[in-house]
């Protein structure tokens, strides 16, 4: 999916916590990387499958852990289980660098606009109930 959609899936996981933002940005974060690759400066594409990859993940879970901060780890997991479907022949290896350990093929979001409108719907009304539900819960008090 696009880097917006994973920031808006970011954002999502932290409806309770002052800096949404950051979830936002850890969201995209795998497409922030790998954007080194996407733009030539990685020919081999390995800052693009290791970001979008467990080991990424792990990398990133480590050093937040140093920080005592693991819940920002959640928006990078989320973006790689989300890519897994959504990108096909290959894009997304969640098991980098052993490539060939198991292999899916998804459907590419940018070839079927539906996959990202749906998902965009989704993250709509997932807003709309989290809104509903804290507006509930305040006029409870």
């Amino acid at each position: 999916m696009s880097i917006l959609f994973h920031i808006g899936t970011g954002i999502i996981i932290a409806p309770k916590f002052k800096n949404w933002w950051l979830f936002g940005l850890i969201g995209g974060l795998p497409d922030i990387i790998g954007a080194v690759s996407f733009f030539g400066l990685d020919k081999s594409w390995n800052f693009y499958h290791s970001a979008h990859s467990l080991l990424g993940f792990l990398v990133v879970f480590l050093i937040l852990l140093i920080f005592k901060q693991i819940r920002l780890s959640f928006p990078y997991l989320v973006h790689i289980l989300i890519d897994i479907p959504t990108h096909y022949s290959g894009t997304s290896n969640i098991f980098w660098p052993f490539k060939d350990l198991i292999k899916f093929q998804g459907i590419n979001w940018w070839q079927n606009s539906y996959i990202e409108l749906l998902g965009w719907i989704l993250i709509f009304f997932i807003f709309l109930a989290i809104f509903l539900f804290q507006k509930q819960k305040n006029n409870q008090k």
